[in-house]
């Protein structure tokens, strides 16, 4: 997928979460809210010889496909910046991956909904079926009396 290098934007939050994102709208008049997509959250920890391991996770959780935007409140952010490249391409393959699993994600849960309205469907044919049938024992029925004034 292709990004726009100009709404490609590294933000450090005040909760101390640095995320990688695509700004779809910066705050206009007095608002203070700007619109995000694909947001990542750049994590980073030490390996055995003492290098840096940077990662990139969803920054919220289900919020992973191309369509979903994240609004922000820019009293939030402490400092903005644009990656370098080694980032973007780091960024956009993690976002590519994120689609993928929403993907295989998203059509998993089509199969089990397909399947479980299928089981449904036939026990509840099932059930019809058995409602159908005539009784078998009519001494239990009992019938309803036939006089006209009935109070």
């Amino acid at each position: 997928m292709m990004y726009n290098d100009k709404n490609f934007w590294q933000f450090k939050l005040n909760s101390g979460d640095e995320i990688i994102c695509e700004v779809m709208e910066w705050p206009m008049g007095d608002s203070k809210d700007m619109i995000i997509r694909n947001a990542m959250s750049l994590s980073f920890q030490w390996d055995d010889t003492g290098d840096q391991i940077y990662g990139l996770k969803p920054w919220f959780t289900m919020i992973e496909n191309h369509e979903e935007y994240i609004v922000i409140n820019t009293n939030h952010i402490l400092g903005t910046s644009k990656p370098n490249g080694s980032f973007k391409k780091e960024y956009v393959d993690a976002v590519d991956e994120m689609h993928s699993l929403a993907k295989r994600r998203q059509l998993t849960l089509q199969r089990k909904t397909e399947a479980d309205e299928q089981s449904f469907m036939q026990a509840l044919e099932k059930l019809t079926q058995g409602l159908s049938e005539p009784d078998s024992d009519k001494n239990n029925v009992i019938d309803f009396p036939t006089k006209p004034n009935i109070h």
